[in-house]
């Protein structure tokens, strides 16, 4: 029983916690982590290189429309590991293609 209790007690505190962020996040309208950012957008064209193999997917010349962005956090002491970030996002077929970098 007293492991269903524990079990139970970190339950509750996992839920606070993101409550918490959530409740953070809602107030300031702040990102959680890497504030730092820089993004932009375009489209991204597979090469029509030949030695690549072939695949449905991956067409030489196909284009898809894209977003960037790239993050870094920065810590105050400079010997700590930098984080850094990058995601590359093209829309679904079924979401219309919107940028939100300008």
């Amino acid at each position: 029983m007293r492991a269903k209790w524990e079990l139970f007690k970190l339950w509750c505190c996992g839920k606070l916690f993101m409550f918490s962020v959530v409740l953070t996040i809602s107030i300031y309208r702040r990102r959680m982590s890497h504030n730092n950012a820089i993004g932009g957008s375009g489209k991204l064209r597979i090469v029509t290189d030949r030695e690549f193999p072939a695949s449905d997917f991956f067409e030489p010349g196909r284009e898809f429309v894209c977003r960037i962005r790239h993050g870094a956090a920065g810590y105050m002491d400079d010997a700590m590991a930098q984080v850094r970030s990058g995601s590359l996002k093209s829309p679904t077929p079924a979401s219309p293609a919107r940028s939100t970098c300008k």
